[in-house]
């Protein structure tokens, strides 16, 4: 059930105005005002399923002081649909912690867990052309020069096996351009968000950048960029995507594997990736490196 305040009429510019939880809290709405600059509105608030109790002191953020008073005065229930009623135009959506989080990088282990989880869906040969597309794209943005060799690889990469339907690029890039401010401000500039992968084992730093993950709640294609210089040890990935195409019994055990973690983890990404570090290394110690 919805809450919402009952019609009230002063001067709005067009904006968005966040109602609802801080510091953490499962959700909030975003409510866009817009059209004429005056009109009567019913000021759609939180679903109650989801917010729980409702604390106007603590949660209304700054922008929103002008509403304080009618938001502790409390709200009769509504119709959802009677939101289509009002004058000017009112939307909403349910975003999660958006007003908190500006960026990626704001983003807790915890966000990256409830916000995405691991969700497997069965293979889709339209992977193969999205590929294929944003190669086109960042060759056109980088440079032959940079991008040396791009390659498709993960799990939607291997034919007929469920995936996360992430597109993994695999770059090879010159030595010299590894942790490049330049390259990485071209990427940003066709929507990627850098992210430096430290080193670990035996796996040297590399850079990784990622597209689609939206912050509003939006689905969004999702890309990731591993990108290192030919010799590093991630360019082992295309011999485990080839690999597995090459033996369909091999790519089947994979898939069972992955859906059996993502039953397990759905909301713990770090112990859905380990749990597929010993098949990995099993089945690249069958291919001569």
């Amino acid at each position: 059930m919805l809450e919402h305040r009952r019609p009230w009429r002063r001067k709005w510019k067009a904006a968005d105005t966040w109602i609802g939880k801080q510091d953490g809290d499962s959700a909030g709405v975003l409510v866009r005002l817009a059209g004429t600059d005056q009109f009567n509105s019913h000021v759609l608030f939180a679903r109650q399923h989801e917010l729980g109790s409702l604390s106007p002191a603590r949660r209304l953020p700054p922008q929103s002081q002008a509403l304080r008073g009618r938001w502790q005065q409390g709200f009769p229930k509504c119709n959802p649909d009677n939101a289509t009623r009002a004058a000017g135009s009112v939307k909403f959506t349910t975003i999660k912690n958006t007003h908190m989080k500006k960026s990626l990088y704001d983003l807790t282990k915890e966000d990256w867990n409830t916000r995405f989880p691991v969700a497997l869906v069965a293979h889709d040969p339209a992977w193969k052309g999205l590929f294929e597309d944003e190669k086109k794209r960042i060759i056109t943005k980088l440079g032959e020069d940079t991008a040396l060799r791009i390659e498709h690889f993960g799990s939607t990469s291997i034919a007929g096996i469920r995936a996360k339907p992430y597109i993994d690029l695999l770059i090879d890039i010159p030595g010299e351009l590894l942790f490049d401010e330049g390259v990485i401000a071209r990427l940003e500039e066709i929507g990627y968000t850098y992210f430096k992968v430290p080193a670990r084992d035996d796996v040297p730093a590399y850079m990784s950048f990622g597209k689609g993950y939206r912050l509003d709640g939006e689905i969004e294609q999702i890309y990731h960029i591993h990108m290192c210089p030919g010799k590093h040890v991630m360019w082992r990935q295309i011999g485990f995507r080839d690999f597995l195409n090459a033996h369909p019994e091999r790519a089947k055990a994979y898939e069972a594997l992955k859906l059996e973690l993502a039953a397990k983890y759905r909301n713990d990404r770090g112990a859905y990736m380990l749990g597929k570090t010993d098949f990995i290394r099993e089945t690249l110690n069958r291919i001569p490196w």
